[in-house]
């Protein structure tokens, strides 16, 4: 029985990660969201580790992607191995733990921490507190195993301690948690408690007097906001109603979680454990809101929560082990299985939109690439959509997806606001270019292996100009639908993105600026009779030459029913374009 439980247990460990390593490659240009575009960046950019703040643990999900640069592999395969590096890291831990020290608890604690509590951070994966609290359960795992009492194993315990504790401050919490949870269970082991306790001092010291001035920057606000006492919000009803929902909606399971190891504590008379449980998930959520206001959802406020998963996973997963007959071990691990393949739905469920995100930068890389240009600028008021989460990494990420075409394909693509951020367009040269919007580099900083920009000045993609259009050129305007099916199919009164085709065939550019007001909407026809003239407007994402493909939003009618759908060129108080392509829509 026993045997066959830890079969079933190997089985549904590789398969989760299986499947976490398929959509590590199939969700690689999404996983490259600000952070995580960065850090990739530099280390293919430069051939070599990339750490900022001391936190060297950093560098170990860069390894799979270094290794493919020496092979001398394309841009596009690095970029796989990126995203797979991540996963690489968390199952290395896992076998490591399962296999060597021969624990279930420790390595189903690792993957609930890799996945519980994470969704936008599955999509910016380069975040070190995560993987500091992957390493703390390694830390916790090897103490429990006694494997300490040899002292190359100490040694090891002791580096797994320091690098779980570098990786973000927030981690210190989670070695002591590990260590009184430790000392609860077995009592005091001078040897190894002591031994930990005095690298917890030193370590704390060396931060201290080696902050880097983004820390220090951080620690500045901190004591700045408001004089301190933020954490007071926390007696505000409607504050705290707020923070309450978020965790309802975001983190169900670090509730759930939380709940069935305080009562499992409880019931087992374990009053220090529950104590040490509530002590430690109440001074982190004070200490998180006392640095900022922390009640609304966001990818900041997800990682600064993710510490909390270990403070309730880890002795939830430990307990049940621990206190659950023996017979019952196939069914608690199959029911953290299920909740982890929920969580796994649910980060791919939530990442659609990336996707759309993925889709519409693309398309801008597309229509750039190839000219004598290589550096422009789009408005960010007319590429925003719901789903763009446009962030300061745009640059860098348009460099990279251009570049998969090749080196001479590559394009760089900030928005606007990067341009005039600090008045960066006064410091900017034609041999210069915006890496992100806080750092101007020169074209020689890019690695020629990868990358090549040109010397030339930044081109607007969205221009003024006339609106004068003469009624022959309506002909030569077209805006076509592009239908996966026809009749579209829609919800009633629902708000939807639906990609057209727009085709200038004229020699007149038109423009995009939101100053001249053109803009892309649809007039909805009923039984041959107009249902409503002005639908949503969107504006055109860049200047009009030629063709373009980008999305625009339609309001969907709230009678269910058969519509003819007809997409139009407004310019707003002026004149419709009058284009006269139609489609069938089945609003249900």
């Amino acid at each position: 029985m026993k045997q066959s439980s830890s079969q079933l247990f190997a089985f549904l460990l590789h398969s989760a990660f299986a499947v976490l390593a398929v959509m590590a490659v199939v969700l690689f240009k999404e996983r490259l969201y600000a952070d995580a575009s960065y850090y990739f960046f530099h280390a293919i950019n430069s051939g070599t580790f990339h750490v900022e703040h001391g936190r060297i643990v950093l560098g170990i999900s860069q390894l799979l992607p270094l290794i493919g640069y020496y092979l001398g592999l394309p841009l596009k395969y690095l970029m796989v191995l990126g995203s797979l590096g991540h996963e690489v890291f968390y199952y290395a831990i896992c076998l490591f733990i399962f296999y060597k020290l021969k624990d279930q608890a420790g390595a189903i604690t690792v993957l609930l921490i890799h996945v519980i509590g994470q969704l936008w951070l599955y999509y910016s994966p380069m975040l070190e507190i995560c993987y500091g609290a992957a390493l703390s359960v390694l830390f916790y795992s090897i103490l429990k195993a006694e494997r300490y009492k040899d002292d190359k194993w100490l040694i090891f315990l002791l580096l797994v301690q320091w690098f779980a504790m570098s990786s973000h401050p927030e981690n210190y919490l989670l070695i002591l948690f590990a260590l009184f949870f430790d000392f609860l269970n077995r009592g005091l082991h001078k040897r190894v408690h002591l031994s930990c306790l005095i690298l917890f001092v030193i370590a704390i010291s060396v931060e201290t007097l080696t902050f880097s001035s983004y820390e220090l920057n951080h620690i500045n606000a901190t004591l700045n906001s408001s004089g301190g006492g933020n954490w007071l919000n926390l007696f505000n009803w409607d504050y705290t109603s707020r923070l309450v929902r978020m965790f309802i909606l975001f983190f169900p399971e670090v509730l759930l979680f939380l709940f069935i190891s305080l009562t499992l504590s409880l019931f087992k008379k374990r009053f220090l454990v529950a104590g040490l449980i509530v002590f430690s998930f109440s001074f982190l959520v004070l200490l998180i809101n006392e640095k900022m206001i922390a009640n609304e959802f966001g990818r900041y406020i997800e990682s600064m929560y993710s510490p909390l998963v270990f403070i309730t996973s880890l002795p939830l997963v430990y307990q049940l082990y621990q206190f659950l007959p023996t017979k019952w071990t196939w069914a608690i691990s199959a029911l953290l299985f299920g909740i982890i393949g929920l969580r796994i739905f649910w980060i791919w469920d939530y990442g659609q939109p990336l996707q759309q995100r993925v889709n519409q930068l693309e398309r801008i890389v597309d229509h750039v690439q190839y000219g004598s240009n290589t550096n422009f600028l789009i408005n960010k008021a007319n590429y925003e959509r719901s789903y763009s989460n446009i962030a300061w990494s745009q640059s860098i990420e348009s460099l990279l997806f251009s570049a998969m075409d090749g080196k001479e394909a590559t394009v760089s693509v900030p928005t606007t606001e990067d341009f005039f951020y600090k008045e960066n367009q006064k410091k900017l040269t034609d041999s210069m270019f915006i890496f992100r919007r806080f750092e101007i580099e020169p074209l020689d900083f890019l690695n020629p292996r990868f990358f090549n920009l040109k010397n030339k000045d930044y081109q607007f993609l969205n221009t003024g100009g006339s609106t004068d259009f003469s009624d022959s050129i309506n002909e030569k305007i077209v805006v076509s639908l592009i239908l996966p099916n026809e009749p579209l199919s829609f919800k009633r009164d629902e708000t939807v993105f639906q990609k057209v085709h727009l085709f200038n065939w004229s020699e007149i550019k038109i423009p995009s600026a939101l100053e001249v007001k053109v803009f892309i909407a649809c007039h909805w026809y009923k039984a041959g009779e107009t249902y409503k003239w002005d639908g949503l407007r969107t504006p055109l994402e860049v200047d009009l030459i030629e063709d373009y493909i980008q999305d625009i939003q339609l309001a969907i009618p709230n009678e269910p029913g058969e519509y003819e759908l007809v997409p139009d060129l407004v310019i707003e108080g002026e004149r419709w374009i009058g284009l006269k392509n139609s489609y069938r829509v089945r609003v249900n």
